[in-house]
C-alpha cells in the first residue's frame, strides 16, 4: 500500500481543482473513468502508478458507472487515508538491529 501515499499528500482542494479542470476541459458535469488517469497526473503533476489508478478507480466507482462525482472522489480519499493511517499505526520503527531482534524474539 505504500503505493497509494500520494492521496496522503495532496490536499482535497488540489483534488478539487483537478476536477473542476477535467470537467471542464471534457465539457462534462462528472469525470469520465476513462480519464482518471489524467485526473490524477493532473492532482500529482506525474502520471499515477498502475497500482494507485487501480485503487482510486475501486475505492470512487462503487456503482460500476462510467462517471464519479466530486462527493464520489471525496469519500475514496476519506477511506483511502483512513485506510493508509490505520495501517501506519500497526507498523514500527527501530532505532537498532539490536532493538529490532529483541522485538523478533521476545515470544520464544
Amino acid at each position: 500500500m505504500i503505493f497509494n501515499i500520494g492521496f496522503t499528500l495532496f490536499p482535497d482542494e488540489d483534488f478539487k481543482n483537478a476536477y473542476d479542470y477535467v470537467c471542464s476541459f471534457k465539457n462534462t458535469k462528472s469525470l469520465e473513468i476513462k480519464d482518471l488517469k489524467y485526473f490524477l497526473t493532473k492532482v500529482f503533476g506525474f502520471p499515477p502508478l498502475d497500482e494507485e489508478l487501480a485503487t482510486f478507480k475501486d475505492a470512487a466507482n462503487k456503482q460500476d458507472n462510467d462517471s464519479i462525482t466530486f462527493e464520489e472522489i471525496l469519500e475514496a480519499l476519506y477511506n483511502i487515508r483512513q485506510y493508509l493511517q490505520d495501517l501506519s499505526q500497526r507498523s514500527q520503527t527501530f532505532t537498532s538491529y539490536q532493538k529490532y531482534y529483541d522485538d523478533m524474539y521476545k515470544h520464544k
